[in-house]
């Protein structure tokens, strides 16, 4: 089994695929470049279909993303 990981921040995404052990099989990364919204959603796709290859011999269990965000630290709110 595997699963993918991948890290958007402010201006570049990383993505990467594990094996169930937690080794690294592939990482990968792109410069956002300005893109926002659904131009970064696409990068995202393009992310993972970078990584797919590797987990075609056995099953992908999860992909995972971590976004940053805003936080107002006055409110606490996200």
């Amino acid at each position: 089994m595997f699963v993918v990981g991948i890290d958007l921040g402010r201006t570049k995404i990383n993505g990467a695929i594990f094996d169930s052990e937690g080794n690294l099989l592939l990482q990968t990364a792109h410069l956002l470049e300005n893109r926002k919204g659904p131009e970064s959603g696409q990068l995202i796709s393009e992310t993972i279909r970078e990584l797919l290859p590797v987990a075609l011999s056995s099953t992908l269990l999860a992909i995972g993303i971590c976004i940053p965000c805003v936080s107002d630290t006055a409110t606490g709110r996200v």
